[in-house]
C-alpha cells in the first residue's frame, strides 16, 4: 500500500486534469503533471466495476502495483490513473509503459 504522502489529494486530482498530459494504455488513462516529488491516484468508475468492494479492491492493486514498481522512487510527477478494465495484467503493463515514459 502507498503511504498517505505519496498519495495525491483533490485539488492535485483536479489540477492534473486540467492542465496535465495523459497517457492512453490498455487498461487506463494516466494523466500526469511534473512536481517536486511523485503524488499517485487512482479513480475506478462504477461502469468498471459495479460494487465499492470491487473498485477499492482494483484501487490498493494499483497503489501496490505503482509504490513496487522500480522507478517509482526517481518519477517527480503527480500521476491520476483513471482504469477502464478489470484486467490486472493489462493494468500492470500500462503502469510500467507509462512509469517508463515519465522517467525520460
Amino acid at each position: 500500500m502507498l503511504s498517505k504522502q505519496n498519495r495525491l489529494d483533490r485539488v492535485g486530482v483536479k489540477k492534473t486534469f486540467e492542465i496535465g498530459s495523459f497517457f492512453r494504455g490498455k487498461a487506463c488513462i494516466a494523466r500526469s503533471l511534473p512536481s517536486s516529488e511523485v503524488h499517485i491516484a487512482v479513480s475506478v468508475p462504477k461502469k468498471v466495476a459495479k460494487t465499492a468492494v470491487t473498485r477499492n479492491r482494483l484501487r490498493r492493486k494499483v497503489y501496490q502495483l505503482a509504490g513496487k514498481h522500480p522507478l517509482f522512487n526517481s518519477l517527480h510527477h503527480d500521476v491520476v490513473f483513471s482504469l477502464n478494465k478489470v484486467d490486472i495484467g493489462s493494468i500492470a503493463e500500462d503502469i510500467d509503459i507509462c512509469f517508463s515514459q515519465l522517467t525520460k
